[in-house]
């Protein structure tokens, strides 16, 4: 860790040399999850050539290698530098449940910069915001994931301390959570990017046994280190009994990867479980 921090102190134009650097050593020599990437893209976009598809996993393999600096950049960059980095498209979007004393459920998907994205309510906004994540069965990783999502006077807690946390906290606060895997025992099958696809219902028991608005944080790669994010409303109360939350997200975030695919996790096994 102490070797990170160091790290993080260079520039982020430096810190992508590394970047560049590395591709030939993580993909050439080590080939990482090379087989995964490949399956999910071919899956995923079967209309698509086989030329599509490989400047597809191009420029997966170059956004994840910077990922992994951006995020250690994350352990010492200036709140200015990230702000000019990181824009927001529509804050009036969470600005006006914050005004009403709502707080709110934002839920993310994989899709680079993530880790950057979840900072802009403290960074540009000014307002509580508390990332809720799965504790990481890697001892190391699970502590870096706690060193940069505090950042800022930010918040972390479990998936299992959530709700306990919202009944005990009396200001308006927005809730991270990057939903497009799997988490719980609840269950929900649909087609999502061409195949079967199981999801978490989370987002509709959250959302309707809180009575809190769902707001999907779209993120979009301007340029090399430059992100923007587009608020996009997913619901709020009061809602019916049906599932009505998880299919809208499910809708937003597939287009937000059809339009960019190259800023997707592809190397996740997200299609590990199959359909009975």
């Amino acid at each position: 860790m102490f070797f990170l921090k160091l790290l993080s102190y260079l520039p982020l134009n430096v810190l992508y040399i590394i970047s560049d650097l590395a591709y030939p050593i993580v993909w050439k020599w080590i080939g990482y999850r090379k087989g995964v990437i490949y399956e999910n893209i071919r899956n995923a976009f079967p209309e698509k050539s086989e030329i599509n598809r490989a400047q597809i996993i191009e420029g997966f393999k170059r956004n994840l290698l910077d990922f992994i600096v951006e995020t250690i950049k994350l352990m010492t960059i200036s709140k200015d530098e990230l702000n000019s980095r990181l824009s927001v498209g529509n804050p009036e979007v969470i600005l006006d449940h914050f005004n009403n004393g709502k707080s709110m459920l934002l839920t993310a998907g994989h899709q680079f910069n993530w880790e950057w994205m979840v900072t802009f309510g403290r960074t540009k906004l000014g307002y509580p915001f508390t990332s809720v994540y799965r504790p990481l069965r890697d001892d190391f990783s699970d502590r870096l994931a706690k060193i940069i999502r505090t950042r800022f006077n930010g918040k972390l807690i479990t998936s299992d301390e959530l709700i306990e946390d919202l009944k005990n906290n009396p200001e308006p606060t927005a809730y991270s959570m990057v939903m497009d895997h799997v988490t719980s025992k609840h269950h929900y099958w649909t087609t999502f990017l061409s195949q079967e696809t199981l999801f978490d219902t989370s987002i509709d028991y959250l959302a309707k046994t809180l009575d809190m608005p769902v707001v999907y944080p779209k993120l979009q790669k301007v340029k090399r280190g430059f992100y923007n994010v587009e608020l996009i409303p997913i619901g709020e109360p009061p809602y019916e009994q049906r599932l009505t939350l998880l299919p809208r997200f499910i809708e937003e975030i597939e287009k937000s990867i059809r339009e960019q695919p190259e800023t997707w996790l592809w190397s996740h096994r997200r299609w590990k479980y199959k359909r009975a």
